[in-house]
């Protein structure tokens, strides 16, 4: 018998991301190519943002983004085994 590994997809639809992005004030950040992802410094789209990771520096909550690339995702999930 194999064993199948489970796990939680959390999903954000896009008008949901826009109120996000707002409230952290990256709004016309990402609007303007200036998001990147913390892993290979690609800009982030809507065509390829994969991970939000939310953090919180000096008392303001902060998202930092991975894209969809392998390399990246494999990254994410070796820091957040």
């Amino acid at each position: 018998m194999v064993r199948k590994e489970q796990s939680n997809i959390k999903a954000i639809l896009d008008s949901d991301l826009e109120k996000l992005l707002k409230r952290t004030k990256q709004y016309n950040a990402f609007v303007d190519g200036e998001l990147r992802c913390v892993y290979c410094g690609t800009t982030i789209t809507v065509d390829n943002i994969s991970i939000i990771i939310p953090s919180v520096k000096e008392g303001i909550e902060i998202l930092n983004f991975c894209c969809d690339n392998p390399v990246c995702l494999a990254k994410f999930r070796n820091e957040h085994e």
